[in-house]
């Protein structure tokens, strides 16, 4: 099996673990989890929201609307250019996104338990030696 190929499996059960534990605990998808992140740590453009989940402006549309029309998200003036608006989290949106936050923490420690803090420290490092030939690949 090659890396890439291995990596593809593994993401595909990540994604699908993430969106399960998410439906469960949180009652939003996984998608609607990392747009709450991602506004949460500043993306706070649908711009910046393709980009942070690769995905098509379209996608992202319909999720934020979804999300809007559930009380998680608001969009505003952006009162730098009045053509765009600026995604911002309701208190309700700001509550889940912790919410999924610790979510993820939980799930995340529960992946690296067996792995022992060494091979993580080591898996970390080595993502980053994968991420820098990917970068170098299409520079």
């Amino acid at each position: 099996m090659t890396i890439g190929y291995h990596f593809f499996q593994l993401n595909r059960r990540i994604r699908r673990s993430i969106d399960v534990v998410m439906r469960n605990e949180a009652g939003i998808t996984s998608q609607q989890a990392q747009i709450l992140g991602a506004i949460t740590h500043g993306h706070a453009s649908q711009y910046e929201l393709e980009e942070e989940l690769g995905v098509r402006r379209s996608t992202v549309s319909g999720i934020i609307d979804t999300m809007e029309r559930n009380g998680l998200v608001e969009r505003v003036a952006n009162p730098r250019d009045k053509r765009t608006k600026t995604l911002v989290l309701t208190g309700q949106g700001q509550t889940l996104s912790a919410r999924c936050n610790a979510i993820m923490s939980e799930l995340d420690n529960r992946l690296a338990s067996d792995l022992g803090t060494e091979n993580v420290e080591r898996l970390h490092q080595l993502f980053g030696v994968m991420e820098q030939t990917l970068e170098d690949l299409h520079a």
